[in-house]
């Protein structure tokens, strides 16, 4: 019945369509520029004393060399939520002021806390994230008795602290616990760079969660390891791993190691390496669900080096030709196959990239 009511009802429910997509935009775009006012007032946490915005990815801080840093296990002792309506837009999706009393179990890094001690966390969170299903912060349940892995520092009243990053985890037994610990029995090793290698490669291979994380981060944007020690390890592990979203993660790491990223003109036998890596990979997943990711993959690994369109062309062919010629010719019947699949864009982007690798082969 209602498919059938639908035709008699056309203009209403095209405007009524219209209407709905425009509350959409709306909403997203305010919030949309709320994120990215939190963001920025995040830096400045320290002077309200209230956490404003925080990090999902607390991989980012494992670093024994950062002051004044406090990565925590917490467990919630007392979790306070209020509703807060600013304006007639966001009684629709009010946003929650959030009083966290928690315990400290164990102090990773940093050294003004220790276990037993009592911190309090104030956060302001968006209403509009929690409803629209979005990940993060403004989503959790902070029930009492749950526990927090935190990054944190303190702030200008005593006993009160601001969270910079944090993720849930289950128990103070939980595999994200496990693994948190072995990043720091990595993170403690001094003048054993050849076990700092096997570690993080094995953590790489083992890792399913902090750990992996903490790993292509060491290896990639920190450059805890020499780079072409670095790609190697990743270029070994990416071939072994079978799951195809595992697998899609180290492609960003992977070239922010590159030519790009480096700053450089030419090409070297690491950039080759590089590419040679996320070009097999590209085969391989050609045909799985993935597909596209890896076409972006190779896209991004050649984007614009500089401003000058000649000498990027000239850069992109001699990087695309110092592959192997076999794999070189597979790559591009592959992108030629896949050129024809896909949605529009996708279509688009993949011929674009077809273009680029024909005129270097020339």
């Amino acid at each position: 019945m209602i498919l059938k009511s639908i035709p008699s009802n056309k203009n209403n429910f095209i405007l009524f369509f219209q209407t709905l997509i425009f509350i959409c935009i709306f909403l997203t775009s305010l919030n949309l520029a709320r994120t990215e006012q939190d963001k920025i007032k995040g830096e400045a946490n320290m002077q309200n004393d209230e956490t404003i915005f925080m990090d999902n990815d607390l991989t980012r801080y494992i670093d024994i060399g950062v002051k004044d840093s406090n990565i925590i296990l917490t467990q919630i002792i007392k979790s306070r939520i209020t509703p807060v309506t600013d304006s007639n837009v966001e009684k629709m999706f009010p946003d929650e002021k959030v009083d966290l009393e928690l315990t400290v179990l164990e102090v990773f890094q940093g050294d003004k806390l220790k276990p037993s001690d009592k911190i309090e966390i104030h956060h302001q969170r968006r209403g509009f994230n929690k409803n629209f299903g979005s990940d993060g912060w403004d989503s959790l349940p902070l029930k009492e008795g749950g526990f927090l892995i935190l990054n944190a520092k303190p702030a200008k009243t005593p006993t009160l602290w601001v969270a910079i990053a944090g993720k849930p985890v289950n128990s103070q037994n939980s595999l994200e616990v496990e693994e948190l610990k072995k990043c720091y029995e990595i993170e403690n090793l001094k003048g054993e760079q050849k076990k700092k290698e096997q570690l993080l490669e094995r953590g790489l291979m083992e890792g399913k969660s902090i750990l992996r994380s903490y790993a292509l981060n060491a290896l990639s944007y920190r450059k805890l390891i020499p780079r072409t020690i670095a790609v190697d390890i990743i270029g070994r592990v990416i071939s072994k791993i079978k799951d195809s979203d595992v697998k899609d993660t180290f492609a960003r790491p992977l070239y922010s190691l590159g030519l790009f990223m480096q700053g450089n003109d030419v090409p070297d036998s690491v950039d080759t390496k590089i590419l040679t890596i996320l070009a097999r990979e590209f085969i391989k997943e050609s045909e799985g669900k993935n597909w596209f990711n890896w076409v972006q993959n190779l896209t991004v690994t050649l984007q614009e080096f500089n401003e000058d369109e000649k000498k990027d062309n000239a850069i992109r062919k001699k990087f695309i030709l110092s592959l192997d010629r076999s794999l070189l010719k597979n790559v591009q019947t592959t992108l030629r196959k896949l050129s024809k699949k896909g949605t529009d864009d996708e279509k688009e982007t993949t011929l674009e990239l077809v273009k680029v690798w024909t005129e270097a082969t020339k």
